[in-house]
C-alpha cells in the first residue's frame, strides 16, 4: 500500500468500471491510516499524507488489509503466491455487462447464472455454504465473489491472459505489489 496517496491500481480501476459501479473500489488507505486506532484517527492520517480522508466502507476493510499486509512482510515468499483482484471488475470481464446490484436478489441471481455456466456444480456449492454460514458472517454476495475468484485462479494458472491495473508493475516502499489483477477475456474462457 501507498504511504503518501491513492494507488495507480484503485484510480486506473475506477475510472475502467462502468459509472454505476466506480463506488465499488474503495481507494486503499495509505499505510498508517490502515494501522490507526480508530476511524478519526485513520481519516487524519490519510488527509495528511493524502489531501483526503477515507470511507468508511474502507476503514471498515482495513483489519483486513493490515492482516494481508502484515503476512507479506512477515513472508516474502507469498508475495509471489498472493495477488489482489476485484470481483467486481472480474464479473464486468466475465460478463460484458454491467450487473445488477450484488445486494439485490436479481444481482445475485445474474452473479449465480454466470457462474453456473463455467463452474460446474456452482448453484450446490452456493446453496451448501449458505446452508453452512451465518448471514452475520457470510453474506450471499461475498460467496458469490469468493467462488468467481477461485475460478479466475484455475483460469490464471493455466492459458488464460491475465493483466493488471496498471499495466506496468508498482511496488509500495516494503517492496510490495500494488496492482490490481484479472484475467481478460473470461467471456471466452470455460
Amino acid at each position: 500500500m501507498s504511504d503518501s496517496g491513492a494507488r495507480a491500481c484503485d484510480v486506473e480501476l475506477k475510472k475502467a468500471l462502468p459509472p454505476r459501479k466506480k463506488a465499488s473500489v474503495f481507494i486503499t488507505p495509505v499505510r498508517s491510516a490502515v494501522y490507526a486506532a480508530d476511524y478519526r484517527e485513520a481519516c487524519d492520517l490519510n488527509f495528511q499524507a493524502a489531501g483526503k480522508k477515507i470511507s468508511i466502507q474502507a476503514w471498515n476493510i482495513t483489519k483486513r488489509i493490515r492482516q494481508v499486509d502484515e503476512l507479506l512482510r512477515a513472508d516474502a515468499s507469498l508475495v509471489s503466491r498472493l495477488y489482489e483482484c476485484h470481483p467486481e471488475w472480474q464479473f464486468y470481464q466475465f460478463s460484458g455487462v454491467e450487473m445488477p446490484s450484488k445486494k439485490t436478489a436479481v444481482g445475485i441471481d445474474a452473479r449465480l447464472k454466470l457462474l453456473a455456466g463455467r463452474l460446474p456444480g456452482a448453484q450446490e456449492r452456493y446453496d451448501e455454504t449458505m446452508r453452512a454460514t451465518l448471514r452475520k458472517d457470510v453474506q450471499p454476495d461475498d460467496i458469490l465473489d469468493a467462488m468467481l475468484l477461485v475460478h479466475v485462479a484455475r483460469l490464471s494458472a493455466g492459458a488464460a491472459s491475465v493483466l493488471s491495473f496498471p499495466a506496468q508493475l508498482q511496488y509500495d516502499p516494503f517492496g510490495l505489489p500494488m496492482n490490481i489483477w484479472y484475467v481478460d477475456g473470461i467471456r471466452k474462457q470455460s
